[in-house]
Order: structure tokens, then C-alpha cells, then sequence
């Protein structure tokens, strides 16, 4: 089972980065329970202040992107048909919090 997860937890920039639902994690500004096995989620000030306060940030939330008909060697290390249109992107589904001056959960499905 793959668990690897990369964090940052800078005042300007905050990320989770991997198997965010297997790790549990969170850093300063930003926590997730979420339902995806992978994704990337990043907060970030728009102003060149902390996300603490922060009144402008950007949040994006990304999960597995690739194009339909694409194809992996068998070891799953190299493409070996990039396919083609439509481009397959993976919601993420679940609650991304804001802890600290926020105190907020933004939560959505599709």
C-alpha cells in the first residue's frame, strides 16, 4: 500500500501532497478528510502577508489527471500511449478545513 506524502507548511504556502487520506495529516492552515486515495491540495496567500491574515488566498484541490486511452509500461514507470481528448480528471471529494483565524470546513461532492 502506497502512503508517501509530501507537506509544506510555510506561512505563505501550505500543501498536502499524496496519499493525504492514508497519512491523516495536516499542516498549520490547512487539514483534509477526504475520500480520494491521491491528490494535491494547496493554500496560498494572494498578498504578500501569511495565510493567517491573509483576507485574499487561493485554494486548489487536484486529483489524478491523464488522457483517455493512456497507457503505463508494466511497471508503471513510463508512459507508453499518451492517448488523446478527452483529458480523464479525478474530483476530490470530501471536507478541506482552514484551522486557525478561519475556523472553517469547505465541503463539497459531486
Amino acid at each position: 500500500m502506497q502512503t508517501g506524502l509530501v507537506t509544506v507548511d510555510a506561512p505563505r504556502s501550505q500543501a498536502l501532497i499524496g496519499f493525504v487520506k492514508a497519512q491523516g495529516k495536516s499542516v498549520s492552515n490547512l487539514a483534509a478528510d477526504i475520500s480520494n486515495r491521491f491528490c494535491s491540495i494547496l493554500l496560498t496567500s494572494m498578498e504578500p502577508k501569511p495565510i493567517a491574515t491573509s483576507s485574499k488566498l487561493l485554494l486548489v484541490a487536484a486529483g489524478p489527471v491523464e488522457n483517455t486511452g493512456e497507457a503505463w509500461n508494466s511497471a508503471g514507470t513510463d508512459v507508453t500511449n499518451w492517448g488523446g481528448p478527452p483529458t480523464l480528471v479525478e474530483t476530490i471529494k470530501g471536507t478541506i478545513g482552514l484551522p486557525g483565524p478561519y475556523d472553517e470546513a469547505l465541503q463539497w461532492s459531486t
